[in-house]
Parts: C-alpha cells; sequence; structure tokens
C-alpha cells in the first residue's frame, strides 16, 4: 500500500491548543484507516518559519488550513499549493471562518466545519475533510442517478471549476451589479415536470417546468421522474424557485441559484437556519443525482439543493 502525505496548518498554542491539534489529527488518521488508505500527516504550527512552507509543500498530496492560521502563513499556503496544484482544504472550528480562511472563502475553496464536540462530530469532520480534497474520487464520484439516465456531466467543485462548467457569469455583470440578458439567452433552459408543483409564495399558481440551466434540464428531468417512479411525489409540496440572480445571503459571493443550478423546495417549512422536515427520502435521491444537500451546511438551508460542491 502506497503511503500518502498531507500538511496540516495548526494555529493553536498553549495546553489547550495542543489538545485540539491533536484531536483533529487523531480524526483524520482514524479515518483514513478506516477508508482502508495510509497518509503521515505532517504539522507547520504557528512557531515553524514561513520560508519552509515551499519545502513543506513539495511532496504533499493536499493541505489543511484551520481557522486561527494568520493570514499571512495562509497567503503563503494557499499561494504556493495553488502554484504547485495541491489541493486546499479549509477546517473551520470556531464556527465563523475567522483569520486565514477568509482567504479560502474569497476563492470559492472548500470550507470544512465541526458541528460539536463529541466523538463523533470529529469523525465527520475527519471524513469531510478527505472527501473535499478527493471530490472525485469513492462514493462522492459515482452518482448512481447520473449514471442511470446516461448523463455524462458531473457536479463541480469550487467556483473555477463551475464557471468552467456552467459559464464565467461575472463576466456578464455589468458595472451597476445587474445580468446582461444575454446570459439567461445563451446559457438557460427548462426542465419539463412529470407533475405540476404549487409555488410557495402563490400555492393557487403551480409550475410544469424548471427555469434551470440548460445542461442541468436532463438533469433534473430524470430526477423528477424518479420521484414519481419511487412514490415520493406527496413528500414534493411546493416550489421555491431554481434561477435566480443575486448574492449569497449575508455574502458578496454569488448564490448558485445565479448559474440556475440549485432548487428549493418546500421552502415554508425547511426556512434558513432551521433542520426543517427535508425527508431523508428525497435527499439521499438528490445526493444520487450530484446534488449537494443545504441542510448539512454550517448554517442550515434544508429548502436548498445545489448541483456543486465546495462552493
Amino acid at each position: 500500500m502506497s503511503c500518502k502525505k498531507a500538511l496540516v496548518a495548526l494555529p493553536f498554542l498553549g495546553p489547550l491548543g495542543e489538545w485540539v491539534n491533536t484531536r483533529f489529527v487523531d480524526a483524520l488518521e482514524g479515518e483514513v484507516r478506516r477508508r482502508g488508505e495510509k497518509w503521515v500527516f505532517v504539522s507547520l504550527g504557528p512557531g515553524d518559519l514561513p520560508g519552509g512552507v515551499v519545502e513543506a509543500i513539495r511532496d504533499v498530496h493536499f493541505v489543511v488550513i484551520l481557522s486561527g492560521v494568520e493570514d499571512g502563513l495562509a497567503g503563503l499556503l494557499l499561494g504556493y499549493s495553488q502554484a504547485m496544484a495541491v489541493p486546499v482544504v479549509g477546517v473551520d472550528l470556531e464556527g465563523g471562518s475567522r483569520g486565514g480562511l477568509s482567504l479560502l472563502r474569497d476563492l470559492g475553496l472548500p470550507l470544512a466545519v465541526l458541528k460539536g464536540t463529541e466523538e463523533e462530530a470529529w469523525r465527520d469532520l475527519a471524513a469531510e475533510v478527505l472527501d473535499e480534497a478527493f471530490p472525485g474520487e469513492g462514493e462522492r464520484g459515482d452518482y448512481p442517478g447520473l449514471l442511470r439516465h446516461g448523463l455524462a456531466i458531473r457536479p463541480p467543485h469550487g467556483y473555477p471549476e463551475i464557471c468552467r462548467v456552467f459559464g464565467d457569469i461575472e463576466s456578464y455583470v455589468g458595472e451597476d451589479g445587474t445580468l446582461d440578458p444575454s446570459w439567461e439567452k445563451e446559457m438557460l433552459g427548462y426542465a419539463s415536470l412529470p407533475f405540476s408543483l404549487p409555488l410557495s409564495w402563490a400555492p393557487e399558481k403551480v409550475v410544469t417546468r424548471i427555469h434551470c440551466h440548460r445542461l442541468l434540464a436532463p438533469v433534473l428531468e430524470g430526477l423528477f421522474q424518479e420521484v414519481v417512479d419511487r412514490g415520493l411525489r406527496p413528500l414534493v409540496r411546493t416550489y421555491g424557485g431554481c434561477f435566480s440572480f443575486r448574492r449569497m445571503r449575508g455574502g458578496g459571493r454569488l448564490s448558485t441559484h445565479s448559474w440556475g443550478i440549485a432548487i428549493d423546495l418546500n421552502p415554508d417549512t425547511n426556512p434558513l437556519g432551521s433542520k426543517g422536515d427535508m425527508a431523508p427520502e428525497l435527499v439521499s435521491l438528490f445526493r444520487e443525482f450530484g446534488f449537494v444537500w443545504g441542510g448539512a451546511f454550517s448554517r442550515p438551508d434544508p429548502m436548498h439543493f445545489q448541483f456543486c460542491s465546495g462552493y
């Protein structure tokens, strides 16, 4: 079995910091053992000289930057990692992505968030880090729903890949912040539904088509046909929208709705920030087709499903 190497940038000092650092690395080592892999995790702490960054990155397979890492060191790690095509994953242990993790957000790179302090939360964090570092491998790359329908498209990972697959939407945004109408003409289409859905904000009206990115249309058509075939139709109660050009709520980045690659369902009982009541059967089906569920976000958005990760 070949041995891989990862670099973990650790910001914490003192006894508590040492415990957190050790706890995280232990969780990573436990997860790779569970997967039957062999890894070596090398730490780069706040006392290490920035001059050793290049040498530290030279032979690693991915880099992990924990929340609290100083901006200058995080910038060096990001710059050299991207120049050397080494994947980078951020880890938010504080719930606010402070410190150097803001740079990862600006670049659209993946962030994994610790949700709790118990044993299971650390295991979930370690699994998320490995999945984010290698999004095309293992179960994340299978997408049985896409395979069943003979669809070649796969969900992109991170902002640059989203733009490569679905278009550089920022180049269509004018100085006044509005979207050029040519975007809709060139990029969007319609997915036909096998049943009608009431609009969440006007339930007396129904939709039979979803306005979405043209590349996503066959994915949604196959998915909603399986909703019917599996007897899950009663679980889809209302439609909350797909294409909508706007910035993320509380942030400056474009929402994935802007590309027409996200869909909201049952928003009345699944508002932003809540646990919601989205049926596990629906969540599982959407994942089979390559969607990420917003209910698993650090700030839950259980109505939301997006056909991309790492953003």
